[in-house]
């Protein structure tokens, strides 16, 4: 697979200069790939594991589950292409300053949201300061912008504490949602949503979100179908059986699944995309609770696990990694493995003066964290450690992990922007995924990381560095990549080339229908 870079130009020089311009686009495809004539009357059927609870990006508790959703009701000021690159959607254009600390967009003037608002500077300006505001669950994403201007109708100017060419990559996710001046303040987003994207939400629940094609569109090159259905299934046979009679079009697939999607695709009736390994399976560990406080357990804890087992059980569909990033980032090392041994595991921890002793562990309730939680349990129950398992809802496990009152979770990283620094998030310093607030030594040297210019060599051996680092030091327990994929109907076009297809299931199918 492609090393997953975004290629914004020369963003930061030697002399610190950053600048770059972008051309305006289309939001999205404007026509779909594939053979057929794209048939709108058509709707599009996807069943994944979850959907997400609600409809505020800035009150999103797992922003893995709300994207799917989110993306195609909520536009941002610019959108990650199917190559992982940076273009404008809302804006026409964005340009940083030479000392890179003012990031200026020129906006479209066409723009009108879900309920009849216009869409203009003062819109993005209430956006982003209500995303930065201390109850917003986005707010750490932002944290790198100081303040926002309004310099004309059509114009924005955000002011950054340090040059940051990530900010674009995060403002492409729902970060960077535009939602409806009206709506801001209303008690009823959560289950309302008022954005301008392609669709409109038409009916809203638990296990099933419909959106309807919107009508006055600003982009009127993207083909869409006039309905799109999300449909929540957690039991991985069961999703994949509701393609296979005709209850569903496209169904993500997950090793528990893996198999069995491998022949069904390979009968002409159903195609099986397969998108990259770039799904993080994690043993996410809470250095506030002791004895996880000293590097040396969480080092040894990473000695007994046997990931090439988990991945074979995992029908090979979940590479072993022992690293913060996947093979696929700048900054990835290779050759760094933990080789499975319980004798030094035991060695490290008797060194330490570590008897036996007992993790409440948040398990994700669906697969493959869950086939992972079980194995894990019995790898360091040979180390002395019992893990308690506590079976909790996918959407809530980050959230309810994060308030710091449980030692461990096993579940996966939903990357929702492609560059090492989203990753290395979760390991250096305090955050949802870090409560204990491991490794706050390196802050420093993971800012000074992600301020270098996108795609060069230093910016690359910096993460590096990092990446070694860690190795050394864990934070936390990475066990595997698991391959994305999806398994769908032979006459769905548009599926080549998803936006964030290459990050996690929480792909963007706005370019997706079937044919006639």
């Amino acid at each position: 697979m492609r090393q997953m870079m975004v290629k914004l130009g020369a963003l930061m020089a030697a002399a610190g200069v950053l600048a770059l311009t972008a051309c305006s686009g289309s939001s999205g495809s404007g026509s779909v790939s594939g053979g057929g004539q794209f048939d709108p009357t058509q709707p599009v059927r996807y069943s994944l594991p979850v959907v997400g609870r609600q409809w505020d990006p800035h009150r999103s508790v797992s922003q893995g589950a709300d994207m799917p959703m989110m993306v195609l009701v909520y536009d941002r000021l610019v959108r990650l292409t199917p190559d992982s690159e940076v273009a404008p959607q809302l804006a026409t254009s964005y340009k940083f300053s030479n000392d890179g600390l003012d990031l200026t967009f020129q906006l479209r003037d066409d723009v009108t949201f879900h309920d009849g608002q216009h869409f203009d500077a003062n819109a993005v300006v209430a956006n982003l300061r209500r995303a930065k505001a201390p109850e917003s669950t986005v707010a750490a994403q932002l944290a790198g912008v100081t303040d926002m201007f309004a310099d004309g109708p059509y114009q924005v100017r955000l002011h950054l504490q340090a040059p940051d060419p990530t900010i674009l990559l995060r403002l492409a996710t729902t970060t960077g949602a535009m939602i409806s001046p009206a709506a801001l303040n209303s008690p009823n987003l959560q289950q309302t949503p008022a954005g301008s994207g392609p669709f409109m939400m038409q009916q809203f629940a638990t296990d099933r979100v419909i959106l309807a094609k919107n009508p006055n569109y600003w982009d009127h090159d993207l083909v869409v179908p006039d309905r799109v259905e999300l449909i929540a299934v957690a039991d991985d046979a069961a999703r994949v059986n509701l393609l296979t009679s005709g209850g569903a079009d496209i169904v993500s697939v997950t090793p528990a699944t893996w198999m069995q999607a491998k022949d069904i695709g390979s009968t002409g009736q159903y195609q099986l995309h397969v998108y990259g390994d770039s799904m993080q399976q994690v043993m996410f560990l809470n250095a506030a609770t002791p004895p996880l406080n000293n590097p040396r357990v969480r080092l040894a804890l990473n000695l007994a696990i046997d990931r090439a087992a988990i991945s074979a059980a995992l029908e090979g569909a979940c590479p072993p990694n022992s690293e913060a990033l996947p093979a696929a980032y700048p900054g990835y090392v290779d050759g760094l493995n933990y080789d499975y041994n319980v004798d030094e595991a035991k060695r490290i921890l008797a060194e330490e003066g570590v008897g036996r002793f007992t993790l409440d562990t948040l398990a994700s309730n669906l697969e493959p964290p869950r086939t992972i939680a079980q194995m894990v349990q019995g790898m360091l129950a040979k180390v002395g450690v019992t893990l308690n398992l506590i079976p909790t809802e996918p959407a809530l496990v980050r959230s309810v992990f994060g308030q710091g009152k449980y030692g461990a979770m096993v579940h996966q990283q939903s990357i929702t922007y492609p560059d090492p620094s989203v990753l290395f998030a979760t390991h250096i310093g305090a955050g949802q995924l870090n409560p204990g607030n491991a490794a706050a030594a390196l802050v420093p040297a993971a800012d000074a990381a992600r301020a270098l210019e996108l795609g060069s060599p230093q910016r690359s051996a910096a993460y590096q560095d990092l990446t070694r680092r860690l190795f050394k030091e864990p934070t936390h327990i990475p066990i595997c990549n698991q391959t994305v994929a999806l398994l769908m109907r032979s006459n769905m076009v548009g599926v080549d080339r998803l936006p964030f297809s290459q990050l996690s299931t929480s792909v963007d199918i706005r370019g997706v229908g079937l044919t006639k």
